[in-house]
């Protein structure tokens, strides 16, 4: 907004108080009349006709192929899933990426998960029967192969028990009395220094304790599935968990990336037919306006899925910044079109005219976009880089569709030209 109002209040006061400070001859002097003389102009307009008739010949071949690429690109992009790994965000070369990695490689599992059990009651904790059936559910988890350790009070009170038993292996158990649970649980606080006690582990009414769960996952899609795994299980043990600790947090964020994206795009879509509609006054230029720039996200998302970039926090906003620049070419375009079709130039015509003063236009400032989005790939932040690479693989695509697609979908569905059958009958002969 402040480009625009930039542009509007001060580039043309500028060029107006030039003219008029600056006589004709030294205007002509700041021009590039020498550089791109008639005859080069001429040339390039020559240019634009050929490509025009190029089109005008392929244009249900351009389209036909347009709209096959275009189902395909949205068959692969349905896909690709939500799935992040944070620590893999930063480039192997940040420190706390290399720092982990190289843990990573020392140890069974860095990650893992937190869950609060709750028995319901108060002093709840101390129940024999229910610490059992705790054992027995974390015997069970740690068969898992990804699963490396589940530490919790469940060992320090059996650890406690054999200790006051002679450190005898059959006494690496649970006691069978409530009353013993207690006397250990207070015993093994009592020899610790201030400061280490047990709160961190249990509620101060003895009803819900912590339960960590250590893998080796690393994703949050495997990570998700492995919580739903867990809290299926403790079921069949009678346990009630609840998810806890920072893994939630991160899980949460990933869903609610998928419901932003899918709702910034279709309110993003919903106000641009708006505006197009707003601008033109026709329902009918305002949907085939809207086809160019659906069809580069549509090729954006199988993109992601070919490169193996997966939704997550950078991918997800890439198609609705990029609708919202692409869409700014497709305006100039077809308001250059209706332009010269309003002075009574036919539809091959108007398309040359846009393509010689327009189209430059468009090239120029895509590769300038494709330039500045495409140095985020020297960023060490992962999310950043592929943001910058998606925007300038998609912003590409989107002025290719504006050139070949936009004009052969106009030529197909404007028949309002008298000039249009007698061009048809001209190029066919030739």
């Amino acid at each position: 907004l402040m480009a625009w109002l930039f542009t509007y209040l001060f580039i043309g006061p500028s060029i107006a108080l030039l003219s008029g400070v600056l006589d004709k001859t030294m205007l002509k002097s700041f021009s590039f009349s020498k550089l791109f003389p008639k005859k080069e102009k001429q040339n390039t307009t020559t240019k634009s006709k050929a490509f025009t008739d190029f089109l005008f010949k392929m244009r249900y071949p351009i389209v036909i192929i347009f709209t096959s690429l275009t189902v395909s690109s949205v068959y692969i992009a349905l896909q690709n899933e939500v799935n992040s790994d944070p620590i893999k965000y930063f480039h192997p070369d940040v420190p706390i990426r290399s720092a982990y990695d190289f843990a990573g490689s020392k140890f069974d599992g860095l990650r893992g998960i937190e869950f609060v059990v709750d028995t319901g009651v108060e002093e709840g904790i101390k129940e024999p029967i229910f610490l059992k059936n705790l054992d027995q559910f974390i015997k069970k988890l740690e068969e898992d192969p990804s699963i490396s350790q589940v530490p919790s009070i469940v060992g320090i009170i059996k650890k406690m028990n054999k200790t006051l038993n002679g450190d005898r292996e059959e006494a690496y158990t649970i006691p069978d009395t409530k009353q013993g649970v207690a006397e250990e649980l207070l015993l093994y606080t009592m020899g610790l220094p201030p400061g280490m006690d047990l709160n961190n582990q249990f509620t101060l009414d003895n009803r819900k304790l912590r339960l960590k769960v250590i893998w080796s996952i690393d994703t949050s899609k495997e990570s998700e599935v492995k919580m739903n795994q867990i809290i299926k299980i403790a079921k069949d043990f009678k346990l009630n968990l609840t998810p806890a600790g920072n893994g939630p947090l991160n899980l949460s964020m990933n869903r609610q990336v998928v419901s932003s994206f899918f709702t910034s795009m279709a309110m993003a879509l919903v106000l641009v037919s708006l505006l197009l509609f707003f601008v033109y006054k026709d329902l009918y230029v305002s949907v085939l306006s809207l086809l160019p720039n659906i069809i580069p996200l549509c090729f954006g998302g199988a993109l992601m899925e070919l490169m193996g970039i997966s939704i997550d926090i950078g991918s997800s906003i890439v198609c609705t910044v990029c609708l919202g620049i692409a869409v700014d070419d497709t305006i100039h375009f077809i308001s250059a079109f209706k332009q010269y079709r309003t002075q009574g130039k036919s539809v091959h015509d108007s398309v040359t005219s846009v393509l010689d003063v327009t189209g430059k236009a468009l090239v120029v400032t895509t590769i300038l976009l494709v330039v500045g989005f495409g140095s985020f790939i020297f960023a060490d932040f992962v999310p950043n880089r592929n943001f910058g690479i998606l925007c300038s693989l998609i912003l590409l695509i989107a002025l290719i569709t504006d050139l070949l697609f936009l004009p052969a979908l106009l030529m197909i569905a404007d028949r309002k030209d008298a000039h249009f059958t007698d061009r048809k009958q001209d190029l066919v002969s030739t």
